[in-house]
C-alpha cells in the first residue's frame, strides 16, 4: 500500500484536486491528469513501470494545465541535480556533493533523493493564492534566489512537477533507481514571508556595495595574499575577550573602522550580515557556560588498523562461540583499546554508544589474561558481572565473578547479613553462592587464582579507596565511570531515632547532640557549607556494637537498624562532607554529600565512558581519548523539544502534559515500537502517574507496541534498542541540593545563601532566561542534564542503526543544552518553538529583521525580548 501520509506531509489534503503526471522511460508518452487525492493514491497502489510526478500546487479542476488553472501553492520545492543522467552535464557528480549543497539551505520538511537529484520540500504554513499574480511573482522570485544559492534546477513555475517518493526513476540507458526519502521533518513548516526574507539579501547588490567590493578585491591583491578572513576572526575574538559584554551592533561599528572588515565585503552576502554571523559564531565559542570543560585532557587517538595476532585469534573464537562481531566500528575499538592496554595507559575511552567498548574489553581480556597478567573487569549490575564471567569461561578463560549477596538467590535477608558477621552466615549456609566464595576467602578483595576477576562498581570503589587492588592485577577495565559521590538526607525526627542507640552511653549521646546542634546552627541561614567530622563517630565500633545488640533484642526495627548503619558509615567517611538545609513549610531536611572528585590509582585503568566529556571527576594522570573515525552521524533523527524545565511539577501540569501527549500521539501514529520513559517511583506524584497512565492507554488503543522504561534504565539498558519513537515523560531534573552540594564538592568551596536562593527556602536564584544564577551550580546542572538526555536518547534504534528514522519527544530547559546535544548528535534535527529565530540569529540577521517576521498579537517590545532571551541562552 502506498503511504499516503507522505503526500499529507507535503501539505496536500484529502479534498484537494492534484496535478498528477506519468511518462515512460523514453519520455515520449507524457500523460498529465487532474485527480482527486484518493484517485491518485489508488493509481500509486497499482504502479506500472512508469515515472510518476506531482505538482507543488493544487489544481482548480478547470480544463488544462497552464498556470492560471492552479488554485493554491502548497509548498516550495528546490531540486538539486547531480550525476550523468541529464540532458546537460551537471556540475555535481555525486549524491554526497548534492547533499553538501543542500546543507546550505534551511532544514526542509522532506528531503527526497530522486535518483538523479535531491528535492528539498518546504511545506508552507499558509497556502499561497495561485490566482494572485503578485503573490505568484513573489513566490517565483524567492524560489529563483534560493535556487541560485545552490545551483539548483529552475523549477519555480506554478505547475512544475516533481517525482514522487516510493516510486521508481526509469530512464533509457540507466538502471532503475528508487525515489527515496532521505529526511523527514513532519512538524516543520515555513512562513513564506520568512523564506522570502532569508534570500532578500541575495538580490542584486547596491551600486555602492559593488564599488566597495571591487576596491576591496584590488586592495587584497596588493596585500600579497594576506588572509583577511583569519585577521578578521582574530580581531573579533580579541575584542570579545577584552569586552565580553559589548553588544553585537557596537562591535560591528568598531570593526567597520578596521581594514579587516574588507573581508566581509568580498562575499556574496551583505557585509554587515556576514560580520554579525562571525561575531555571533565567535561569541558562542567563547561562552563559558555553553559547554563545561572536561576535568581531564582530551586527546584524539588515530586508528591505524593494527591488531595483535593474539587479539585476532581471540576475536575469531568469540565469533564462533558467542556471536559474530563483524562490525567496522568494533574493529576500531578493539585496535585502539588494545594499544592503550599494551601501553598500560591510564585512559578514559570517550567512544560513542554502540562502538562495542564492553565487547572489546571482553575480547582483549580473553586474548591477554594469564596468571602473570591478571585483569579486573568492573561493571554496575550483578547480572552483568555474571554474564561477562560466564562468557569468558565459555571462551576458555579462567574467570571468576566476585560480588556479595545476590538478592535473587540468597535466602538470608540484608538485615541478618548486617546483624551477624558475614563469614558466620556463609559458613552455615548450604547454598555456596558467590557470596560464600567472597566472604569465606582469605582475601575478601580478590582471588588471585583467577586470571580475570569480574566485579561490581561498589566493590571496585571500596577497593580503590582502600588501595586493596593487588599488584598482580595489571589492568582494570571499568564499564561506565561510576559516581564517586553519595548523598544522605535526614530530618530531626530521624536523628531522634538514631539517638536510641546512644541511650546506654550518656557521654556519647551528649557528644551527638553537640555535633547535631553545631551542624544545624551552621546551616540555618540557608548556606551550603563544609561540615566538620562528627566527634561522636570516633567511637564508631562501640556504636555499631550497640546497634547490633539492640537489633538482636528487637528493640530496633529493621528499617531503623539500616538507617543507623547508613548514618554511621556515611559520616565516618574520610572524604569531605558538605551540607545544606531545605525548609518546606516547617519541615526541615538536611542533605549532605561526601565523595571524591580527584581519583588517584597506580594500577593501570581503562574507563569505558561515552559521557566522560561531561564528567566533573578528575582522574589524576588519566587522559580522555576520542577517535574521529568513530564519530557517528544521525541524519534521520528528529528531536522534538518542548522548552521548559523537565521537572515533576512541570510534567504534572495538565495543560503542559496535554501538549506533550498530543505531540507524542501525533508522531507515534503508525510507528512501532514506541519507548516511553517514566519516573520509577510515582507514588508521591499521583497527578503525573495519572498523566502517564492516560498517555499509555491512548498509545495502546491506537495500536502502538509500547516499551515502558523507568528512570534508571535510561543509562545502560538495551531494552528499548528497537524503538523508533522515544517519548520522554520522566523528570530529568534533580532536587536543588543535588546540584548545589555537587557544585560545592567539585569546587571545594562553600556556597553562600545569596548564590543559592532568591528568597531563602522558597525561590532558588535563577536567571530570567532559565538556569541557575551561580556559574558553579549552572555548570553542574548542565553536565547532569546533558548526560541524562543524551543517554535517554541513545536507548532507541539509532544505538545500532544511526541512519534509521527515529523521533524523540522531550522537554528541555535552555537552548544552550540543545547546542551541546547538537554537537553530540551530528546531523540530528532539533525541532522546537522558535527554532527559526535561532537559525536567523546564527546567520547574522538583525533583531529588527527577525522581529518583523514574528507572528502574533504580542507587542513589539515582547518580540524583541524573546529574541534577546534566545541570544542569551546560546551565548550571543
Amino acid at each position: 500500500m502506498y503511504d499516503s501520509n507522505i503526500i499529507r506531509i507535503m501539505g496536500f489534503r484529502e479534498d484537494d484536486c492534484v496535478y498528477f503526471a506519468c511518462k515512460n522511460s523514453s519520455g515520449t508518452d507524457y500523460n498529465a491528469r487532474k485527480y482527486k487525492f484518493s484517485e491518485m493514491i489508488n493509481e500509486l497502489n497499482n504502479q506500472q513501470e512508469l515515472n510518476y510526478y506531482i505538482s507543488h500546487a493544487t489544481h482548480s479542476g478547470a480544463a488544462g494545465f497552464k498556470e492560471d488553472v492552479f488554485s493554491e501553492i502548497v509548498e516550495m520545492v528546490i531540486d538539486i541535480d547531480y550525476g550523468i543522467h541529464h540532458k546537460q552535464d551537471c556540475r555535481l557528480a555525486t549524491l554526497a556533493e548534492a547533499q553538501t549543497e543542500a546543507a546550505k539551505l534551511p532544514t526542509p520538511t522532506l528531503m527526497i533523493s530522486s535518483g538523479g537529484g535531491i528535492q528539498m520540500h518546504y511545506r508552507l504554513k499558509e497556502r499561497l493564492n495561485a490566482s494572485d499574480s503578485k503573490v505568484v511573482d513573489r513566490f517565483k522570485r524567492t524560489a529563483q534566489r534560493i535556487q541560485s544559492l545552490v545551483g539548483a534546477d529552475s523549477c519555480q513555475a506554478i505547475g512544475h512537477v516533481f517525482r514522487l517518493p516510493y516510486t521508481t526513476n526509469y530512464k533509457d540507458g540507466a538502471e532503475p533507481r528508487h525515489v527515496e526519502i532521505i529526511a523527514c521533518n513532519p512538524d516543520l513548516e515555513y512562513d513564506f514571508a520568512w523564506l522570502e526574507s532569508r534570500v532578500s539579501r541575495h538580490a542584486p547588490l547596491k551600486l555602492a556595495t559593488r564599488i566597495a567590493r571591487k576596491k576591496a578585491q584590488k586592495r587584497k591583491k596588493k596585500k600579497n595574499g594576506q588572509d583577511r578572513s583569519s585577521e578578521a576572526s582574530k580581531h573579533v575574538e580579541k575584542l570579545l575577550r577584552k569586552h565580553p559584554n559589548i553588544t553585537d551592533r557596537k562591535l560591528l561599528a568598531m570593526l567597520k573602522q578596521k581594514p579587516c572588515f574588507e573581508h566581509y565585503i568580498e562575499g556574496d552576502l551583505e557585509p554587515e550580515t556576514r560580520c554579525l554571523a562571525d561575531i555571533r559564531r565567535i561569541r558562542r565559542k567563547l561562552t563559558t557556560d555553553k559547554r563545561p570543560e572536561p576535568a581531564n585532557e582530551v586527546v584524539d587517538i588515530e586508528y591505524t588498523g593494527k591488531m595483535s595476532e593474539q587479539l585476532s585469534k581471540a576475536r575469531e573464537r568469540f565469533n564462533q562461540i558467542v556471536y559474530d562481531t563483524k562490525n567496522p566500528r568494533l574493529d576500531i575499538s578493539l585496535s585502539l583499546i588494545e594499544k592503550l592496554f599494551l601501553d598500560k595507559s591510564q585512559a578514559i575511552i570517550n567512544f560513542p554508544c554502540a562502538a562495542g567498548k564492553t565487547t572489546a574489553a571482553m575480547i582483549i581480556a580473553s586474548a591477554h589474561a594469564n596468571p602473570k597478567n591478571r585483569i579486573w573487569i568492573v561493571t554496575e549490575k550483578i547480572s552483568n558481572v555474571i554474564y561477562i564471567a560466564e562468557t569468558l569461561r565459555n571462551l576458555g578463560v579462567n574467570a571468576l565473578e566476585w560480588h556479595g549477596r545476590d538478592d535473587r538467590k540468597c535466602k538470608v535477608s540484608y538485615q541478618e547479613f548486617s546483624k551477624y558477621k558475614t563469614k558466620t552466615i556463609c559458613a552455615k549456609c548450604e547454598n555456596h553462592c558467590t557470596a560464600y566464595r567472597k566472604y569465606m576467602s582469605k582475601n575478601v578483595w580478590d582471588d588471585e587464582s583467577a586470571d580475570v576477576l569480574v566485579t561490581t562498581h561498589s566493590h571496585w570503589s571500596a577497593a580503590i579507596a582502600g588501595e586493596k587492588i593487588p599488584s598482580s592485577v595489571k589492568m582494570v577495565f571499568v564499564d561506565e565511570a561510576p559516581s564517586l559521590m553519595e548523598y544522605f538526607p535526614f530530618t530531626l525526627d530521624d536523628i531522634e531515632d538514631i539517638k536510641t542507640v546512644f541511650e546506654e552511653n550518656k557521654e556519647l549521646l551528649e557528644t551527638l547532640n553537640h555535633d547535631v546542634n553545631y551542624i544545624c546552627d551552621t546551616l540555618k541561614d540557608a548556606d551550603c557549607c563544609k561540615i566538620p567530622p562528627f566527634n561522636c563517630l570516633k567511637e564508631k565500633d562501640d556504636i555499631l556494637k550497640c546497634a547490633y545488640k539492640l537489633f538482636a533484642n528487637e528493640t530496633l526495627t529493621a528499617d531503623a537498624f539500616e538507617s543507623i548503619l547508613s548514618f554511621v558509615n556515611f559520616f565516618s567517611s574520610p572524604d569531605s562532607i558538605y551540607g545544606m538545609l531545605e525548609d518546606c513549610n516547617g519541615t526541615k531536611t538536611y542533605t549532605f554529600i561526601q565523595g571524591t572528585v580527584n581519583l588517584r590509582t597506580s594500577i593501570p585503568h581503562i574507563i569505558l565512558d561515552g559521557s566522560s566529556l561531561m564528567s566533573d571527576v578528575n582522574w589524576e594522570g588519566f587522559k580522555i581519548y576520542k577517535c574521529k573515525k568513530l564519530i557517528q552521524e544521525y541524519p534521520n533523527t528528529h528531536i522534538h523539544a518542548l522548552l521548559g524545565n523537565p521537572t515533576k511539577n512541570r510534567l504534572q501540569g495538565e495543560a503542559f502534559f496535554d501538549e506533550l501527549s498530543q505531540k507524542i500521539v501525533e508522531i507515534a501514529s503508525g510507528n512501532n515500537p514506541i519507548m516511553l520513559f517514566k519516573n520509577k517511583d510515582l507514588e508521591s506524584s499521583p497527578a503525573l502517574a495519572e498523566n502517564v497512565k492516560e498517555l499509555s492507554t491512548k498509545l495502546v488503543e491506537s495500536g502502538s507496541e509500547l516499551i515502558v522504561m523507568n528512570r534508571g534504565e535510561h543509562i545502560g539498558s538495551n531494552k528499548g534498542r528497537e524503538a523508533v519513537v522515544n517519548a520522554v515523560c520522566m523528570s530529568l531534573f534533580n532536587s536543588l541540593p543535588y546540584y548545589v552540594l555537587r557544585a560545592a564538592l567539585v569546587s571545594a568551596n562553600d556556597i553562600s545563601s545569596s548564590q543559592i536562593w532568591k528568597i531563602p527556602f522558597k525561590a532558588p536564584s535563577m536567571k530570567k532566561d532559565g538556569g541557575f544564577s551561580d556559574e558553579r551550580i549552572q555548570e553542574t546542572y548542565i553536565r547532569c542534564i546533558v548526560v541524562d538526555l543524551y543517554q535517554t536518547i541513545m536507548r532507541g534504534c539509532i544505538r545500532n542503526y544511526p541512519d534509521a528514522e527515529y523521533n524523540v519527544i522531550c522537554v528541555i530547559s535552555g537552548t544552550e543544552i540543545i547546542s551541546i546535544l547538537q554537537e553530540e548528535l551530528p546531523k540530528a534535527q532539533f525541532i522546537f518553538e522558535d527554532s527559526w529565530i535561532l537559525d536567523m540569529l546564527i546567520e547574522g540577521n538583525s533583531d529588527a529583521e527577525i522581529v518583523s517576521l514574528m507572528p502574533g498579537d504580542v507587542s513589539e517590545r515582547a518580540k524583541f525580548q524573546k529574541v534577546e532571551t534566545l541570544k542569551k541562552a546560546v551565548g550571543f
